[in-house]
């Protein structure tokens, strides 16, 4: 019977790093992630124009549904979408969405 090798392991987990360079890295990711958002939302914008634009003139109600949902750590956040149904859509249709469902807005077909 053979013994085990033993090999050397190397961890770059953010348990080996000192405390300062791990802030460091959490910060520059956090600003490379900012950085990235705000330039494609830039990017963006025109579209995004265009579509909060086709829906207040396709159908009446709000541009976005918003919900609140639950995140990391229990952190509740308002979740903001561009609205693909007819304000009181449940009282049109089942709950369930099928082919050519009346519930939907012509934008929402799209999107």
């Amino acid at each position: 019977m053979r013994a085990p090798s033993l090999v050397p392991i190397y961890s770059e987990a953010p348990i080996s790093y000192p405390l300062q360079r791990r802030r460091l890295a959490r910060w520059s990711k956090r600003a490379f992630d900012v950085a990235v958002a705000g330039i494609g939302l830039l990017i963006l914008l025109p579209l995004i124009l265009v579509v909060m634009l086709w829906l207040r003139l396709s159908s009446p109600g709000p541009i976005f549904y918003t919900a609140q949902r639950v995140g990391r750590r229990g952190k509740s956040f308002r979740l903001f979408k561009f609205r693909t149904m007819y304000v009181d859509a449940d009282r049109i249709g089942p709950g369930v969405t099928r082919e050519n469902d009346p519930r939907i807005t012509p934008v929402g077909r799209l999107l």
